[in-house]
């Protein structure tokens, strides 16, 4: 059933035969409902579907904080899906069904405003500790930082975020105490406070959060 807007002249959402009515970014339009291939699909097919739904599954977590980034182009492409974009021609390696992410080369945001120098970061207990340097007089200006890490053996994000203040130059991400022991593939990026300009983002590396039983008992050891 379809649903008019505006009277009988107007656009309309829903299904009609076999046309579909839609509303995209405030414009009604509508499409023919997609046929089903009798097909078997080629090679190429089967590996395309393949990475997107691993590329899918990667990202869809990130989605709504994805969309607080500003839309590129004249075409006004959403940052979730450039974001998916690159992520299908960029940072998925091997073969079917064997892939793998290259998670160095995963671009979360992408923009013009300066991310600053000298990142790093370490782990401390269940917490990863992030910091960098300002590049520019205004750095700390209506800024905040978007700080990601992502746990692939139990394939979850830990996201967070801080406006910044004058002269902060490090900050901390608190992990579920059950991704310790585990490898995370850490990122980081900025944004300006009305949202209308962002960093590129930065991949920051793998890190290995410490096995704090471990630790201990090394030091009741000695």
């Amino acid at each position: 059933m379809a649903i008019l807007h505006h009277g009988i002249l107007g656009g309309f959402s829903g299904k009609v035969g076999n046309i579909i009515g839609y509303r995209y970014k405030n414009h009604y339009c509508i499409r023919q409902m997609p046929r089903k291939s009798i097909k078997p699909a080629g090679n190429k097919q089967v590996s395309q579907r393949g990475k997107f739904k691993l590329s899918i599954a990667l990202i869809s977590p990130l989605r709504d904080q994805l969309k607080q980034l500003p839309e590129k182009g004249k075409r006004r492409i959403s940052a979730f899906n450039c974001c998916l974009s690159k992520v299908l021609k960029e940072a998925i390696k091997g073969t079917c069904p064997d892939y793998c992410f290259n998670y160095a080369a995963i671009q979360l945001s992408s923009g013009r405003l300066s991310i600053g120098h000298c990142h790093a970061i370490h782990a401390s207990q269940n917490n990863l500790i992030f910091s960098w340097c300002p590049d520019t007089p205004d750095f700390y200006l209506d800024r905040r930082l978007y700080m990601l890490a992502y746990n692939p053996l139990r394939k979850k994000w830990v996201c967070d975020n801080l406006e910044l203040r004058s002269d902060d130059c490090r900050s901390m991400l608190s992990l579920p105490c059950s991704f310790i022991g585990e490898q995370l593939e850490t990122y980081m990026y900025f944004i300006n406070a009305k949202g209308k300009a962002v960093s590129n983002s930065m991949y920051l590396g793998a890190v290995n959060l410490p096995d704090v039983s471990f630790s201990e008992s090394l030091i009741n050891l000695n």
